[in-house]
């Protein structure tokens, strides 16, 4: 995504949580016969944010301030 590349180029760490989705697990692969393009297309969108207790005030608003600088160049 580019979002996390423009959030990567700010030193800002991403991850994607859940890049799999329940249907496409080794568990579940072939059970299920799901027509969930939307499903699909989402999985790969939804971006994990730093989120824990010991970041400051000060960052979390850096990292709110390049997603919006993001958002707002796109």
């Amino acid at each position: 995504s580019s979002l996390i590349e423009f959030l990567s180029s700010k030193g800002v760490e991403t991850n994607i949580q859940h890049p799999l989705l329940m249907t496409q697990h080794t568990a579940y692969r072939g059970e299920y016969d799901a027509d969930i393009p939307m499903a699909k297309s989402l999985v790969e969108k939804i971006v994990c944010l730093p989120a824990h207790e010991n970041l400051t005030k000060e960052e979390v608003e850096y990292v709110a301030s390049c997603v919006l600088e993001f958002y707002d160049h796109d």
